[in-house]
């Protein structure tokens, strides 16, 4: 493993770059999850993509009746897919098969893909579900559990919703306006807590020492490790200095039991703006809490802020930093929407939704999903077809999602509209898909000794590979002929990219001659 400084908008970022596996030409790089036995189409709508942190498995929820053997038709059920073994299971029954009588939706995977969350208002899904609410379950193999009860097993008095679970499945965060799951909960609002599947404890994460939160709390992500779990609130009275007047992203450790701001700048200053109604601010949380993704109107996180426009932003714990990642290669910032982010487990890569059409030379018409890549400055657009192609613009008019990331980066998994990501798309539904991001090897065609100025040929071992990232000395120059140069001995670098796909992480090298 090697280490490699990232400047972004001034900032310094560490992050740890693993040596990515590279792999000649793919011929299909996207692939469409939201498919049942023998690849056949779903009658139904499919969304909410989750993927595992190895990348193997994909969840989502759909309406399709077809997709597995799912005897209660067109209600809603969430589905696992094994893209390595091309299996979709139903994961929304009772463990004895029994079809669940409500819809089930918004999944949540573990890191090995073997156990998922999601929410649901079916009432047959455990023993004694008479709240008449949605809850929160985690299937295992064969086993179903309700997470969303008090310490004691009491069933929640109020709905629950927008699960995240730990990377070994014992942590499940959820938001819930659910007054019984712990002992003084009197504020009357939605807030935050934290299952362990493990002692059976749940705990109030949204409050300030031993204090409700004063306003309501939701959207949390738990870290992989279970130790740190992000949210947003608009209540006041979580940390101290917060007089902003709205909701904000904050972040709770567990074993410590404190909780600090997250929306703020590198100076301290809490953000001047959170999101417009009725959305409320998505973060996503790394390994050991240090990285925080969140999205904010804010116009004061960083410096020239002037699009007017929801941002993406990440926030390092560790060093105080707040950057922005919703940019260009080139740094500009985004000239529309950006928002529902979502990290790596190590912070080296933030995915997110944008109808910002600056941030890629290969955008598509209306919105599109990218994974900024931290360690390289340089954006990813994930929905394309397998050579790299534009897709179609989507059927629904604002196809709001947020995209799912593996934890090495190399796939993703999201949900379309458009009918031309693979071949044989005709059922005219939404789809969930999964992306290769596998990055391609460079070539480099050049004489080993050159006149000043030579040209040279950049290809890749990938012909959908159309971005070259050309070094000299490590100086970086415009790809296809050499700047003027002293003579004598120098080295030549080149990193390959495209649509799609990863910036490799070791570059092809020439060692040529001047002169």
């Amino acid at each position: 493993m090697i280490r490699r400084g990232a400047i972004l908008a001034g900032v310094l970022v560490t992050l740890a770059v693993a040596a990515t596996a590279h792999a000649a030409s793919i011929a299909e790089r996207t692939l469409r999850a939201s498919l049942g036995v023998n690849g056949t189409e779903g009658t139904g709508d499919a969304r909410h993509a989750a993927i595992s942190g190895n990348g193997r498995y994909v969840a989502f929820d759909s309406d399709a009746g077809n997709l597995a053997l799912d005897p209660n038709g067109p209600i809603r059920d969430v589905f696992v897919r094994d893209v390595d073994g091309n299996v979709t299971s139903l994961a929304s029954q009772a463990p004895d098969g029994s079809p669940a009588n409500g819809p089930s939706t918004v999944p949540a995977l573990s890191g090995d893909g073997r156990q998922v969350a999601f929410v649901s208002g079916a009432t047959n899904l455990v023993a004694g579900d008479t709240n008449g609410a949605d809850d929160i379950f985690v299937r295992t193999a064969g086993t179903l559990a309700r997470v969303s009860v008090a310490a004691d097993g009491a069933q929640a008095d109020g709905p629950s919703a927008e699960p995240d679970i730990s990377e070994d499945g014992r942590f499940i965060a959820f938001s819930s306006l659910a007054t019984n799951l712990v002992p003084g909960d009197a504020n009357g609002q939605s807030d935050v807590f934290v299952k362990d599947r493990l002692t059976g404890a749940i705990r109030l994460v949204s409050q300030a020492g031993g204090t409700s939160a004063a306003g309501s709390s939701r959207a949390p992500s738990i870290s992989p490790d279970g130790r740190y779990v992000s949210f947003w609130s608009d209540a006041g009275n979580l940390t101290s200095r917060d007089d902003n007047g709205v909701g904000d992203v904050f972040l709770a450790d567990l074993r410590t039991a404190t909780i600090q701001p997250i929306s703020v700048s590198t100076q301290g200053r809490f953000q001047n703006k959170s999101v417009a109604a009725p959305f409320v601010q998505i973060s996503d949380v790394s390994r050991s809490g240090q990285f925080v993704a969140f999205d904010s109107d804010a116009t004061n996180l960083v410096a020239r802020d002037t699009n007017r426009s929801t941002d993406v932003f990440v926030r390092d714990v560790h060093q105080g930093a707040t950057l922005r990642v919703s940019v260009s290669e080139r740094l500009r910032q985004g000239n529309n929407d950006s928002f529902y982010p979502t990290i790596s487990d190590d912070g080296r890569f933030v995915a997110f939704e944008s109808f910002a059409n600056n941030l890629s030379n290969h955008d598509g018409p209306g919105e599109d999903l990218f994974m900024f890549d931290l360690a390289y400055q340089a954006d990813v657009l994930l929905d394309v077809r397998s050579d790299g192609g534009r897709k179609r613009r989507e059927s629904i008019r604002q196809l709001l999602q947020r995209p799912a990331i593996a934890n090495d980066g190399r796939r993703a998994a999201f949900s379309s509209t458009a009918g031309n990501l693979t071949s044989g798309d005709d059922n005219r539904h939404q789809d969930v898909f999964t992306r290769l991001l596998t990055p391609p090897r460079a070539r480099i065609g050049m004489a080993t000794r050159v006149a000043q100025g030579a040209r040279f040929r950049v290809t890749a071992d990938d012909p959908a590979a159309t971005d070259f990232r050309c070094y000299v000395d490590g100086q970086i120059f415009r790809c296809g002929r050499l700047p003027l140069l002293r003579p004598g001995r120098h080295t030549l670098r080149v990193f390959a990219g495209g649509a799609g796909m990863l910036f490799q992480a070791r570059p092809a090298q020439k060692r040529f001659t001047v002169g």
